[in-house]
């Protein structure tokens, strides 16, 4: 170690300039750290077998929902219509095992939230109700003395089967997409299976994927009325698989802390939903990728 510090000290040349000086110390400077870089990415990737911790959270979009149900009374039509939000959010957390060949085993709960945007319908099933209520808020509606409800549109439908009815579902169609507010949630919890695969170096990238229950809870309203469409919720299975990318920096007594760059593909399924005021049940389904950041501490 001396006689490396040695040489270091002597190699100079004597007509150097001050600020040639600077740059070769600079230079000796970027080197060392260079060393060290290469140190690290030369260390092994696993910190050995333990319990760890972890948390993490990012960008949640939602696939398009496709939301669909058939009814027995003929005055509904059949529901076929799409629904979209806004990009929203995941949290979670997990505890699990770490072994010593790179599988790592957890239990995850993780919360997502994205606000409604718009619902684009193709046959207006119970949807229906929405296009009526506002017709009764019209002069021609309020001339004919409606008022809203499920059960008014029932009585109207019923005296009026081939020209009300199928007024106010030609106008709840050609006036899709329909702005829609409220909001979409997901509370999960499911249980994960992890590889770390080894590539001799502090990078490790990692596969896996994880299976749970999920409750979903829907509260939307259309954005043209106020009306409220959905206010309910259902636990449903749910499923994930995924990949990503993590750095770990080893610490003292074989603990270690990971960053890493996650990816989830999410699927719960179609979930039923019952409507608010029209108390008909509906399919919507679920699904969507998950792209954020994690922090995994090793004990």
């Amino acid at each position: 170690m001396r006689t490396a510090l040695s040489v270091t000290e002597t190699f100079h040349e004597p007509g150097l300039l001050p600020g040639m000086r600077r740059f070769s110390n600079a230079m000796k400077g970027m080197l060392v750290a260079l060393a060290v870089l290469l140190v690290s990415f030369g260390a092994s990737a696993y910190a050995g077998e333990g319990p760890y911790v972890a948390i993490g959270g990012g960008v949640n979009i939602l696939n398009d929902a496709d939301v669909t149900a058939q009814y027995a009374n003929p005055l509904f039509t059949p529901l076929d219509a799409k629904s979209s939000t806004d990009t929203g959010y995941k949290v979670k957390g997990a505890v699990g095992w770490a072994f010593a060949n790179g599988f790592r085993v957890e239990g995850e709960i993780s919360y997502r939230k994205h606000n409604l945007n718009e619902i684009n319908v193709r046959s207006p099933g119970a949807f229906v109700l929405d296009a009526y209520n506002q017709f009764t808020r019209s002069p021609q509606g309020q001339a004919l003395g409606l008022t809203e409800g499920r059960d008014n549109y029932l009585a109207l439908a019923q005296a009026n089967p081939n020209n009300i009815k199928q007024t106010l579902e030609q106008a709840t169609i050609q006036g899709s997409p329909h702005p829609l507010t409220g909001d979409f949630q997901a509370l999960t919890f499911k249980v994960n299976g992890f590889y770390d695969i080894d590539l001799g170096f502090a990078w490790k990238p990692y596969v896996g994927g994880g299976i749970g229950l999920t409750k979903v809870s829907v509260d939307v309203s259309s954005g043209t009325t106020g009306n409220v469409l959905v206010d309910d919720s259902e636990t449903v299975f749910s499923y994930q698989v995924g990949a990503g990318v993590g750095y770990e920096f080893p610490l003292p007594e074989g603990r270690s802390i990971t960053l890493s760059l996650d990816y989830r593909y999410f699927d719960a399924g179609t979930p039923t939903f019952t409507g608010y005021e029209s108390d008909l049940d509906f399919d919507a389904s679920i699904s969507g990728n998950y792209v954020g950041v994690g922090l995994r501490y090793g004990f």
